[in-house]
């Protein structure tokens, strides 16, 4: 992951100190802030500099693991995929909430 890569979360000042960022979400939302961060303060060049070097390289081995293509989104994707051959079959899928169990 970039954000452990560069060690970012140790530049990062936290209202609490000790709430260092542990989620996948959490990661992403300090490293999509640097990058904000970085084009307010230099340029887009810049920030295509660090893609070029931080984030390109890296794609081609995280479209092909799929590590962030979920159950759901891959039956989406079947699903979208089928459409377009079939011209307009099957259905989009809809999701509705048949049961909630523990905590909310």
């Amino acid at each position: 992951m970039v954000c452990d890569d560069l060690n970012m979360s140790e530049y990062a000042i936290y209202n609490n100190p000790k709430a260092k960022p542990t989620t996948k979400k959490h990661k992403a939302d300090l490293l999509e802030a640097f990058l904000g961060a970085l084009y307010i303060d230099k340029s887009l060049e810049y920030c295509q500099t660090f893609c070029n070097a931080c984030l390109f390289p890296r794609l081609q081995e995280f479209i092909m693991s799929q590590g962030w293509n979920d159950p759901k989104s891959k039956l989406q994707q079947c699903c979208l995929t089928l459409r377009s051959m079939e011209g307009g079959e099957p259905d989009i899928p809809v999701y509705k909430v048949i049961e909630c169990l523990g905590p909310t």
